[in-house]
């Protein structure tokens, strides 16, 4: 399948699955009010972190391996994920029951909800790595689009933040339901293996790859979260629900944004890795026409919802709303970094530089908690603000200098 079809494809996956998925949190976000969503938007920051022990750092990797057809190597991962998704989640769960006293349903729903969706990014990640882009997008529009039903269900008979947690686990059971059901009608292999057996035994044989490989990522993936997700639960030592919920509706618009170079990225990725070994000139010039596409694009979105916030968010989530409009115009200039740091983190994935990230993903979550604890306190829901632009733009100049000494070292070489 050829790269202008992928791009197509992700971007019906994208835009379809990411309308949805903001759809429901425009939904949840008015029907609960500001202080319920900003306590169930607590809870998905505490699932989040949580699903770092989960992912272990191998969706990018499944993606990688399943291209370059190291079919041994996927089947074992999909299985250690599987098995260590599940183990996480029952450990939080008897945590949460025998030491939290409030909000127990509500976290254990998370959890579980979590669990499922690493699961089905298990299987999503594999399609996409075997350029099965149609069935990624089956999955994942699914899924959204049975959130967005049984939300609206869900809070109508109960307005409650755990009527939305139960309708994030229902749609996750139905959307894993619909990637094992993809695997076993198109015969897809190394899948359709990994659900034998077998799969315990190439876990044994290949755990020294995996980890060796893996472990990097996963510490990419712990600051990735830590930088992403922390702010919210650390707002929450020190500002009201009603607060957390104005700063995480601004958010959801912000990280919405950044469709756009995902679509780009999730097309080129499995190109850029072969490229990378097969062809290194010719992923040179991907490199270069995606960066010269992201910039300009980044530059146009960013100052035209600068422009148009207050009445922007006024429209999408009502008048309660309206003092998330100051945090949204700060948070929107992140989306200078954030487009072509999606091209630069993916690309050293691709030349296998996973040290080279998971230093600087670390670096970044350290610096972006020193800036909450510094501004939180001082300037509240804006301090946690500006801290992620600033994390933002730290991690995309590292990359960027990373990648630009590789195409000077490799041009030189040559």
């Amino acid at each position: 399948m050829g790269i202008r079809k992928n791009i197509a494809l992700q971007a019906l996956t994208q835009v379809t699955s990411r309308g949805l998925g903001f759809l429901f949190f425009l939904i949840a976000a008015r029907l609960l009010g500001a202080e319920d969503f900003g306590l169930f938007s607590f809870a998905l920051g505490v699932g989040a972190l949580l699903a770092v022990l989960m992912d272990f750092g191998m969706d990018t990797l499944l993606v990688k391996w399943s291209a370059r057809g190291q079919a041994e190597v996927v089947v074992a991962s999909f299985h250690g994920r599987t098995t260590l998704s599940i183990g996480v989640c029952l450990l939080f769960i008897a945590f949460v029951l025998a030491f939290i006293q409030s909000n127990q349903l509500l976290l254990c729903l998370v959890a579980i909800y979590f669990a499922l969706l690493i699961n089905i990014q298990t299987h999503t990640a594999c399609f996409r790595g075997i350029e099965k882009m149609h069935l990624e997008s089956w999955v994942m529009i699914l899924q959204k689009a049975a959130a967005l039903l049984f939300v609206l269900l869900a809070l109508r008979l109960a307005n409650r933040p755990v009527s939305a947690a139960l309708s994030l686990v229902l749609s996750a059971s139905l959307g894993l339901a619909a990637a094992r059901l993809a695997v076993q009608r198109h015969k897809l292999q190394p899948l359709l293996a990994s659900y034998g057996s077998e799969s315990c035994r190439n876990l044994r044989i290949h755990l020294a790859l995996i980890l060796r490989e893996s472990l990097p990522l996963l510490l990419v993936v712990v600051g990735w979260n830590i930088y992403f997700r922390i702010d919210i639960v650390m707002l929450k030592a020190y500002v009201t629900n009603e607060q957390i919920g104005y700063y995480s509706a601004a958010y959801k618009i912000m990280e919405g944004i950044g469709i756009f170079p995902s679509i780009l990225l999730a097309a080129l990725f499995p190109a850029l890795s072969r490229r990378s070994i097969q062809a290194p000139a010719e992923a040179r010039r991907l490199f270069v026409k995606a960066l010269t596409l992201l910039a300009p694009a980044a530059l146009l979105l960013c100052g035209t919802f600068y422009a148009l916030a207050d009445f922007f968010l006024v429209i999408i989530y009502g008048r309660e709303y309206a003092p998330a409009v100051p945090l949204f115009r700060i948070l929107i200039w992140a989306i200078l970094a954030i487009f072509p740091g999606y091209l630069v983190t993916q690309s050293l994935i691709a030349y296998d530089k996973n040290i080279h990230y998971s230093v600087i993903t670390l670096l970044a979550a350290a610096l972006n908690i020193a800036l909450n604890l510094l501004l939180i306190p001082r300037f509240g829901a804006c301090g946690a603000a500006w801290a992620t632009v600033a994390t933002e733009v730290f991690v995309s100049i590292l990359c960027l200098t990373v990648m630009a000494n590789i195409f000077f070292a490799k041009a030189r070489w040559r």
